[in-house]
C-alpha cells in the first residue's frame, strides 16, 4: 500500500470517525431534548387541573373531595375544559376583532391514551391519595394553596406522544444526518484525494531519481522548487546527486593521470632494460642509477597511492602540534636550491611573516614538496 493511498484512507477514515461521533452527540442531545419537550407538554397539559385541584383544595382544606372516588379526575378534566372552552370562545371573539392572545393548551397533545389514567395524586408527604397507583414518573408539579405546598401531580408520560415525535423528529432528523454525513464523507474523499495524489508523486519521482542513481546516472535531478518538506528532501537529493557526479569526474580524472604518471616509469624502464638486453647500452654505473630512479618514482606514486586510500578509508591519524610555517619553508626552499640551479630553474620564494599555528609537520612537509616537485617537473627547462 502506498503512502498516497493510506494518506487518503487516514483522512477518509477520520472523516468518518468526525460524522459517527457528530452523530452520536446529536442523538444524546436529541433524545434529551426530546424528553424535555415532552415533560413541558405534560405540565402544560395537566396546567389547568393542577389550577382547579389547588381552588378545590382552598375551597375544603382537605383532600377529602377526591378521595375515595373511582373517576376523580373526569369531573376535574370535564370542568377544567369547558373553562378553557369559555375562555377559547373569548378569545376567538377578541382575536376577530384584531386582538391577539396566546395559544390555549391541549389535553393530551391528540394523544389516544385517557389522561386521567396517566395522573396520580400525592400530599405534601409523598403518600398517594388519589388516581392512579402505578404511575412512577419524574415528571411531577408541585400543588399549593394560600402560597402553601398542598401535594403533587405526578404524570406518566404518553407512550403515543412520545413515539408520535420520535417518528416525526427521527425521519427528517435521518435525512438531514445522513445528508451532511454524505456531503461530509464525499469532502473529506476528494480532499484526500488532492492531498494524497501530489504527494503520492512527487514520491514516485524521489524512487525514481534515487533509482537512477543507484544505476550511476548521477545526472538525475528533480528540480521540486517547494519549500515544503518534500521540496528540502529533493533540494538534498540534487546536491547530493551533483556531489557524485562531481566525484565520479573527479575520480575519472584522477584515475587518467595517475595512469599517465604510472605509464611513464613504466615505459622508460621497459625501453632501458629493452636497450641493456639488447646491449645497445652497457649495463655500468648510470644506467642501473637511471634504473633505480624509475623505481623510487614508482614507488612515491605507489605511496602516494597509498596515503590517498587511507586517507579515503579515515586511517590517517594527524598530531597537531605549534609549527613555525616560516621556518619549515626556508629549510624546504634550501634543500631544493641546489637542485633547480644544476636544471637551470631559479627558485624563489617570496613571503610575508606567517604566525606560528597548530599543523601536523609531517603532512604540511609532503604538501610543500609535492607543490616544489611539481613546479619543476612542469616547468620548462
Amino acid at each position: 500500500m502506498t503512502i498516497g493511498i493510506r494518506i487518503f484512507l487516514s483522512i477518509l477514515f477520520t472523516a468518518c470517525v468526525c460524522v459517527g461521533s457528530v452523530i452520536l452527540v446529536e442523538r444524546l442531545s436529541f433524545e434529551k431534548a426530546l424528553t424535555a419537550y415532552i415533560e413541558q407538554v405534560e405540565l402544560n397539559s395537566v396546567g389547568p387541573i393542577a389550577v382547579a385541584l389547588e381552588k378545590r383544595y382552598a375551597a375544603t382544606g382537605s383532600w377529602e373531595f377526591v378521595e375515595g372516588k373511582e373517576r376523580w379526575l373526569s369531573e376535574v378534566i370535564r370542568q377544567s375544559r369547558a373553562n378553557t372552552q369559555g375562555r377559547r370562545e373569548g378569545e376567538r371573539r377578541r382575536a376577530d376583532s384584531g386582538y391577539r392572545t396566546t395559544l390555549p393548551i391541549r389535553f393530551g397533545f391528540g394523544t389516544s391514551e385517557p389522561l386521567w389514567s396517566r395522573i396520580g395524586l400525592l400530599d405534601t408527604r409523598g403518600n398517594w391519595v388519589a388516581g392512579n397507583r402505578a404511575v412512577v414518573s419524574s415528571i411531577h408539579k408541585d400543588l399549593f394553596a394560600q402560597e402553601k405546598m398542598i401535594g403533587q401531580l405526578v404524570i406518566e408520560p404518553s407512550d403515543s406522544l412520545d413515539n408520535q415525535l420520535n417518528s416525526n423528529f427521527n425521519r427528517q432528523r435521518l435525512v438531514t444526518i445522513t445528508m451532511a454525513g454524505l456531503l461530509a464523507v464525499f469532502g473529506a474523499a476528494i480532499t484526500g484525494w488532492l492531498l494524497a495524489r501530489p504527494i503520492s508523486q512527487r514520491l514516485s519521482r524521489l524512487s525514481i531519481g534515487a533509482g537512477k542513481l543507484s544505476a550511476g546516472q548521477y545526472d538525475a535531478r528533480l528540480m521540486d522548487s517547494r519549500h515544503d518538506e518534500l521540496g528540502q528532501l529533493s533540494a538534498v537529493f540534487d546536491h547530493l546527486a551533483k556531489e557524485l557526479e562531481h566525484s565520479r569526474d573527479a575520480r575519472q580524472k584522477w584515475i587518467a593521470d595517475i595512469s599517465h604518471e604510472i605509464r611513464t616509469p613504466i615505459t622508460i624502464l621497459k625501453v632501458e632494460l629493452e636497450a641493456l638486453s639488447d646491449g645497445l647500452r652497457p649495463a655500468d654505473e648510470p644506467s642501473i642509477r637511471s634504473l633505480v630512479t624509475e623505481v623510487d618514482r614508482l614507488a612515491d606514486l605507489v605511496s602516494d597511492l597509498h596515503q590517498l586510500s587511507r586517507f579515503d578509508a579515515g586511517e590517517i591519524k594527524y598530531t597537531l602540534l605549534e609549527t613555525d610555517v616560516t621556518l619549515l619553508l626556508d629549510e624546504l626552499v634550501s634543500r631544493y636550491r641546489d637542485r633547480c640551479q644544476s636544471l637551470d630553474l631559479t627558485l624563489k620564494y617570496i613571503h610575508n611573516t606567517v604566525p606560528k599555528c597548530k599543523a601536523d609537520k609531517l603532512r604540511l612537509t609532503q604538501v610543500f614538496v609535492n607543490i616544489i616537485e611539481n613546479a619543476i617537473k612542469y616547468t620548462d627547462h
